[in-house]
């Protein structure tokens, strides 16, 4: 992997330490250097160099306004290089990878490069595993007849992407804005509403019971009346849910289905 840099510095001496330092480094090429804040962000927009030195002290604009101005898509992976430890906890603030302290030497620098190489291949890697989910879900939506219902869904688990049978799992719960699926002892975090989930799965086999709660019917072996109106659902993996009131139209569905159990 090879990085192309942004120096923006306005010390000429601090400049030439640097360009000196990236010439003798195969993994970076430097592509501009400039002295000022308004200049760095036109060339970062213009150049989208992957790696910037930016001084904290830039006139006009200084390292963090910078990065600031550049906005979260645009911005590049940042080291900020101030001549003084206040700017250190400020430059971790604007999520940078590193503060280099004047005077700095080659060790610490290398220092800053391996953890910029890290974020990089870090960052490739999960603009890989974006592509691949992407490229999976489509397929999904293609295997998915029109009018149909989810058939799998698409988890992570560490660096791959698998496809979980909908018919595998045994319910669904909320977890902020992600839904939690609970399969075979399992259990992943996918970006899914439980509204969305609910609308694309077979009624047939899952159903609503709370909120929070999303239940295949196959999995549940006994309904418990509670206090107050609730119900109480044991599931065959062990698990306990919550059938609240505010779902008590479904309950004639979910006890017909356990009666054709017995």
């Amino acid at each position: 992997m090879t990085l192309t840099v942004l120096v923006a510095l306005a010390s000429p001496e601090t400049r030439a330490r640097l360009r000196s330092l990236l010439a003798h480094e195969p993994r970076a090429r430097l592509v501009a250097e400039c002295a000022d804040g308004p200049t760095a962000l036109e060339r970062l927009r213009a150049l989208r160099p992957e790696l910037a030195f930016l001084g904290a002290e830039l006139p006009g604009l200084d390292g963090f306004r910078v990065l600031e101005a550049a906005g979260p898509e645009r911005a590049p992976l940042a080291v900020l290089v101030a001549t003084g430890e206040r700017h250190a906890l400020r430059a971790f603030e604007v999520q940078a990878l590193d503060c280099l302290v004047e005077p700095f030497g080659a060790d610490r620098f290398r220092v800053a490069m391996r953890r910029a190489l890290a974020a990089a291949e870090e960052r490739d890697a999960e603009r890989e595993r974006d592509a691949l989910q992407a490229a999976l879900e489509r397929l999904a939506r293609e295997e998915t007849p029109a009018g149909g219902y989810l058939e799998r869904l698409l988890v992570r688990s560490g660096d791959r992407v698998l496809l979980v049978r909908a018919a595998e799992v045994d319910w669904i719960g909320a977890e902020g804005n992600y839904a939690e699926l609970h399969a075979g002892g399992r259990t992943w975090l996918i970006r899914e509403t439980m509204g969305a989930l609910e609308a694309r799965l077979d009624p047939g086999v899952f159903l609503r019971v709370h909120r929070s709660a999303i239940v295949n019917l196959d999995r549940v072996r006994e309904l418990r009346p509670c206090p107050g109106g609730d119900y109480r659902l044991l599931l065959s993996d062990g698990a306990e849910l919550r059938l609240s009131r505010g779902y008590r139209a479904r309950l004639e569905r979910l006890q017909a289905r356990i009666a054709s159990y017995l």
